[in-house]
């Protein structure tokens, strides 16, 4: 039914003892759940709020660690049969405790700026009658389902995530008691409206390197939006890209790409990305002055090439646009005629890309470096 779950602890009495059952609950049907738990008086509480297959992305106490997942969410995380909407997990044998821990967690964490805090805040808005059954999940755009697992950003250290209702998915941390907390002698004198003003005058904004940042989520196979209209170039919006490859399965660990988000639409320019987002090598590519002559390879025998063309510029900073021409099977240089835009890519495009060799000196920020991922991340180190 979905790849993404909402795993519940229901109590009922039987034979005047209270029993403890798991439920795995289809995001998409999660508002569903709500209103049939309701009418038939079933209590329930959510212990891991967001579930990928068998990784508890937004767990709500470490004790879901150890609960075993069924068969069939386990089999359609693996790309097999659909699950149904809600799956039986077994008798849950936790004491009051842990789930008095998973209630305290899911309040405090609803309440605050955080990607999770927000998708928490939607599960219970979902629940209301008021809602009129719209799902969480986010309907045909899968929404909350696509935006929620970005969240992985909040563990790179020095990144924080607010919420998708912000200007971009993820801004460097700042917090305004480290404003007040250092107020030397002469800082005293300030108004409160002082400091406050102060401290927003050093919030991170679209100038500052690796302070905006723009984070995806990648399955593999699947292609990720990086521009949904074509008119318009993110990379001009945001300093930064994550972009981290979330398997369904545990055993597969995540891994997290960061880059300076300019690489992108310098690869887009020259055609980069289309030349290694075909079935080619990484280093099968090349750009030149000269279109190769027909029935000979481009430099290094690779069968394509950006041929550039000088528009303006200076000397020491020359312009230049550039059209790609693919070698064919008959021996003869086949224009492109793609656009140069960053408008889909996939995690393994990015890691050929950071890999290929093609990005020149100088044409990344100098000062932004990749981050390396806390806890479950691998993170792939890029230096930029």
């Amino acid at each position: 039914m979905s790849h993404h779950w909402v795993l519940v602890v229901v109590w009922v009495k039987i034979d005047s003892k209270w029993v403890l059952i798991y439920f795995w609950i289809c995001l998409s049907h999660w508002h569903i759940f709500v209103e049939a738990a309701a009418a038939n008086g079933v209590n329930f509480l959510p212990v891991s709020a967001f579930t990928v297959g068998e990784r508890h992305v937004y767990p709500l106490t470490d004790k879901v660690t150890g609960v075993r997942v069924p068969d069939a969410v386990r089999c359609e995380a693996a790309g097999g049969k659909k699950a149904p909407a809600v799956v039986f997990g077994g008798r849950c044998d936790w004491n009051p405790a842990d789930l008095l821990e998973a209630r305290r967690n899911f309040n405090k964490i609803m309440w605050k700026p955080s990607a999770m805090g927000s998708f928490l805040l939607m599960l219970v808005i979902s629940s209301f009658p008021q809602n009129y059954g719209r799902p969480v999940a986010g309907g045909a755009t899968q929404f909350a389902a696509t935006h929620a697992k970005a969240s992985y950003l909040e563990l790179v250290p020095g990144y924080g995530r607010s919420g998708e209702k912000t200007i971009n998915d993820g801004v460097l941390r700042r917090d305004l008691a480290q404003f007040l907390a250092a107020l030397d002698d002469q800082d005293r004198k300030l108004t409160h409206i002082d400091v406050i003003d102060s401290a927003i005058e050093y919030q991170p904004d679209l100038y500052t390197l690796g302070e905006s940042v723009e984070a995806k989520v990648d399955f593999a196979d699947h292609v990720i939006k990086w521009n949904r209209d074509a008119s318009i170039e993110r990379a001009d919006e945001v300093n930064a890209g994550a972009v981290t490859r979330l398997s369904r399965l545990a055993s597969e660990k995540p891994r997290t790409i960061v880059f300076a988000a300019p690489v992108l639409k310098y690869a887009a320019d020259i055609h980069l990305l289309h030349a290694l987002g075909g079935k080619t090598k990484a280093n099968d590519f090349a750009v030149v002055d000269k279109l190769p002559k027909n029935g000979k390879l481009g430099p290094g025998g690779v069968h394509q090439v950006a041929v550039r063309t000088r528009t303006g510029g200076t000397a020491s900073a020359p312009q230049y646009t550039y059209q790609l021409h693919t070698y064919q099977k008959k021996k003869y240089w086949k224009p492109n005629t793609s656009p140069p835009k960053a408008l889909s890519i996939t995690f393994e495009l990015l890691d050929k890309l950071l890999k290929s060799g093609h990005l020149p000196e100088g044409a990344l920020p100098a000062s932004f470096r990749s981050v390396e991922c806390l806890h479950a991340i691998d993170a792939t180190r890029v230096h930029l």
